[in-house]
């Protein structure tokens, strides 16, 4: 090898396109997001809240169905009780 050449390439666009499981079902992607929380790895919650906001009619997962009236509630998936990031969540009785 004679010499290394080092290049500095500029970026100028980037496109990108968020997959939310648009072209899912309502229950598979209510199932998914049962899984996803299951699974419990750092970036799923995220996950999930995107999923749910770009899907409107997905049904609420039986991990955010609340049978308590006014009565606070921490949310953890089983592997994520040690993490930072534990959501508190309130929901009103109809």
């Amino acid at each position: 090898m004679a010499a290394i050449l080092i290049a500095r390439v500029r970026l100028g666009d980037l496109d990108g396109k968020a997959k939310l499981m648009q072209n899912r079902s309502p229950a598979e992607r209510c199932r998914a997001l049962e899984q996803m929380w299951a699974r419990g790895l750092d970036g799923d919650p995220r996950a999930i809240e995107l999923i749910r906001a770009a899907n409107p009619d997905t049904p609420t997962p039986t991990f955010l169905r609340f049978e308590t009236c006014w009565s606070p509630m921490i949310i953890g998936a089983p592997q994520a009780r040690n993490r930072v990031k534990i959501r508190t969540a309130v929901r009103k009785c109809r």
